[in-house]
């Protein structure tokens, strides 16, 4: 078994590029073209919040990580961990302004929104799960000498 990296060009942020951003973006636009078909405008305008809501919770999540990843591990760990908090956080505020404005529902398709949350994630986690299945970075520091 060999530990040897593949080659795979530029940094973690364009891996997170090519491997989910893009692919999100085409299942957000999908979905739009989706359900303008089916719930005409409000669909399509549901559709592009739910993308939007998705790409920007993991983007900034991805972000922050990545400018804290020089830091000592435990604190990357309390990064990590407030970051997802406050990202929650923020959703749930979001979905209490919704609900308290039933007005929403006349420019937003609920169920596209839903639709597009769930197929965007899916897409975002799979092209995660598959890049860095090629990207084949080792568990741990082999010691010089070492086999």
């Amino acid at each position: 078994m060999t530990t040897a990296r593949t080659a795979t060009p530029g940094s973690p942020l364009a891996l997170l590029v090519r491997a989910s951003l893009v692919p999100s973006l085409v299942g957000g636009a999908v979905c739009g073209l989706f359900f303008l078909f089916v719930d005409g405008s409000a669909g399509l305008a549901g559709a592009g919040l739910g993308a939007v809501l998705v790409i920007g919770f993991f983007c900034l999540g991805r972000f922050v990580l990545e400018v804290m990843r020089v830091t000592d591990a435990g604190v990357y760990l309390v990064i990590a961990l407030l970051t997802y908090c406050l990202q929650v956080v923020a959703l749930l505020a979001l979905f209490a302004g919704f609900q308290r404005n039933p007005s929403w529902e006349t420019h937003f398709s609920t169920t596209a929104i839903g639709v597009t949350v769930i197929a965007c994630t899916l897409v975002w986690t799979t092209g995660l799960v598959l890049a860095s299945r090629r990207e084949r970075t080792p568990l741990y520091d082999l010691e010089p000498g070492a086999r």
